[in-house]
């Protein structure tokens, strides 16, 4: 179990990657311990770049997406591409008794897999879906019903011919990360995420069970109509699932007056910036 864990909040996103520089102030050279940023793949340049001007590189600090954190520690051979599932979702609806979904649509199986992507990231199974569609209405509970079919259909697929896919490879690092025998001596960032999906929350609980400390990095502030606030809510619910205390943190941006308009006016239909 982390024997700490802490968040930070900040009120703007490009202030995430200082607040993490700052933090990590005195933790780069120590070889004897390590340093493990997560954060999502476009932004981890940005998150390394910043790191090394604060402290000039380091040895024992890395920064990783969960997936390719995942492909670093396991022989991933067998996973289909994305293009791959799509095609396989192809020929699956060539089959298939669709009531509602139209076969003939040239951007059918590609549209249909990043369904299915996002279904099971959220753990949604097909059972989910026909027990969904019992209650909707006609033309919606015939869509759910055709995806349900497919979704099956596909899992049997990946299944039988020994296939992984992409959606589901993430459900395969938390038990990963609860065997990695580096994992007591790290210290754990999760940088920047607006949001968890079921899989993500279930790597983060795997984190607060081994890592020696989670700190997590995130934005939010006062106008509610910009933030949602949603990431900080579910870490601070995850570690009082692991029965670990949480120390929070604000850390206020360096904007100029303009920005400050912007943070406390964007979206927000009640206020309205004062005019020069």
């Amino acid at each position: 179990m982390a024997k700490k864990a802490q968040l930070i909040i900040t009120d703007t996103y490009f202030n995430v990657f200082n607040v993490l520089a700052k933090t990590l102030d005195g933790k780069t050279k120590d070889l004897s311990s390590k340093n493990l940023v997560f954060c999502e793949e476009k932004v981890s340049l940005m998150a390394e770049r910043r790191i090394c001007e604060r402290t000039g590189g380091s040895f024992n600090t890395d920064v990783y997406s969960f997936g390719k954190f995942l492909r670093r520690k396991k022989n991933l051979q067998g996973v289909l591409s994305k293009e791959g599932s799509a095609m396989a979702v192809k020929r699956i609806i060539t089959d298939l008794p669709l009531e509602c979904l139209k076969k003939s649509k040239k951007n059918l199986a590609p549209s249909v897999f990043e369904l299915i992507v996002q279904l099971k990231s959220a753990n949604v199974t097909p059972d989910d879906l026909l027990f969904g569609a019992e209650s909707a209405e006609r033309i919606l509970g015939a869509k759910l019903k055709d995806i349900a079919l497919i979704y099956s259909e596909y899992e049997k697929y990946i299944y039988e011919n020994g296939f992984g896919d992409q959606s589901s490879i993430l459900s395969m690092l938390p038990e990963i990360i609860e065997n990695d025998p580096e994992m007591p001596n790290t210290d754990v960032f999760l940088l920047g995420y607006q949001s968890f999906t079921a899989q993500a929350k279930d790597i983060v609980r795997a984190l607060l069970k081994t890592a020696k400390s989670v700190t997590a990095i995130f934005t939010d502030g006062d106008n509610k109509f910009l933030y949602l606030g949603e990431t900080a809510f579910a870490f601070k619910r995850l570690c009082d699932e692991c029965k670990i205390t949480v120390e929070e943190s604000f850390e206020k941006s360096d904007v100029t007056e303009e920005g400050k308009i912007i943070l406390n006016g964007m979206f927000n239909p009640y206020k309205r910036a004062a005019r020069p």
